[in-house]
């Protein structure tokens, strides 16, 4: 980057001409390091060489982190390092956060900064209409609304935005939205990558009866409908996610006789082996559709409540799941059976905080 009349004047505001340049700075490639030098108008060029030098001083950096230094020698406005695209981003937020304190001014500073979660996910609960996606008549939220949300979602450094949405919805969307759907959900996973956020779309196990003429959601049965839940997760990995959640909200207590049948479960909510079982199903066919998508679960048993009325469930559940698949806790983390799943099963869980509903009392 190069600045003239050697200040900041010209690039008010800095972090609009910052971050449109950070996709197209070109990565150092010892260390993986990403990096950008901004020097003053009188200064020469910036130099491969000398960014290689700043770059192999400080050493490896993880993929969300930085390091920013201001005034590291004479003519050298800004110096910053970063272990991938994501970090180079939040890095230009910080420097453009300083550039604003004092006009024409920049502090001498160094500054190393990185996530301490290498996941942060935000769901706005009712931006996708939630819990019923019947409801949902209409693209706009996703042409307009969720685009705009974006550049805040960026700022504020989250990471992953959650979509929730019904497997009826996404195989009737035509029929309730009109055509070009796949062509919107496309557009607005594409804005949030601009944006460096990842999209997860949550498919819940919730349809329409195809033959009614109203978006009214019910259980799929997973034993006989499992075509139309595969086809609805086909269409939503052709949009281009980044996480695939399956879930599972309304099977308890196990209403198919099939499910009963077959699982033997006759009280509480769900099976773990159920769980499991169509857990590999969808990993299947991720790694068949977009081979690299990640999976979580959400599991619908996550509250401290129910594993006290049911303990055996998470036991049958991460026995058999896949390995490496994050599942949602609204119980304290430091829950003893979640920590005996740790140990057993080398579980992971996200803290799943909810500040809209009554989940938020399993806390």
């Amino acid at each position: 980057f190069r600045v003239s009349n050697g200040g900041f004047d010209p690039l008010s505001p800095l972090s609009s001409v910052v971050v449109q340049k950070v996709t197209e700075v070109t990565p150092v490639t010892k260390h993986s390091i990403w990096a950008a030098m901004i020097v003053n108008s009188t200064h020469t060029q910036p130099r491969a060489e000398a960014v290689a030098t700043y770059a192999a001083a400080a050493g490896n950096i993880a993929s969300e982190s930085y390091v920013l230094q201001t005034s590291p020698e004479k003519g050298v406005i800004a110096v910053l390092l970063a272990g991938g695209p994501r970090g180079l981003l939040y890095g230009a937020q910080t420097l453009a956060q300083l550039a604003a304190i004092k006009p024409g001014e920049l502090p001498t500073v160094q500054i190393q900064d990185g996530p301490d979660l290498a996941s942060s996910e935000v769901h706005i609960h009712g931006f996708d209409r939630g819990y019923g996606a019947g409801d949902l008549k209409s693209i706009e939220s996703f042409r307009s609304l969720m685009p705009s949300m974006m550049p805040s979602v960026a700022a504020a450094r989250f990471n992953l935005f959650r979509l929730s949405l019904d497997a009826g919805w996404i195989n009737n969307a035509d029929r309730w939205c009109g055509d070009g759907v796949d062509d919107v959900m496309k557009s607005a996973i594409a804005d949030a990558h601009h944006h460096g956020v990842d999209v997860l779309i949550e498919i819940r196990l919730q349809g329409q009866d195809p033959a009614s003429t109203e978006p009214k959601l019910r259980p799929m049965n997973p034993m006989t409908e499992w075509d139309r839940y595969e086809s609805a997760l086909r269409r939503a990995l052709s949009w281009g996610p980044d996480v695939i959640d399956f879930s599972c909200n309304d099977l308890g207590p196990l209403r198919f006789p099939e499910l009963k049948a077959k699982y033997g479960v006759e009280d509480g909510r769900f099976s773990g082996v159920l769980m499991a079982d169509l857990l590999k199903k969808v990993k299947a066919v991720i790694d068949q559709t977009r081979p690299g998508t990640r999976l979580r679960h959400l599991p619908r048993f996550y509250g401290e409540v129910y594993w006290q009325r049911r303990p055996q469930e998470l036991d049958e559940l991460f026995s058999n799941a896949p390995r490496n698949v994050p599942m949602y806790a609204s119980a304290a983390l430091d829950d003893p059976k979640e920590m005996e799943m740790r140990r057993k099963y080398g579980a992971s869980f996200a803290c799943w905080v909810n500040y809209s509903s009554n989940h938020a009392k399993e806390m």
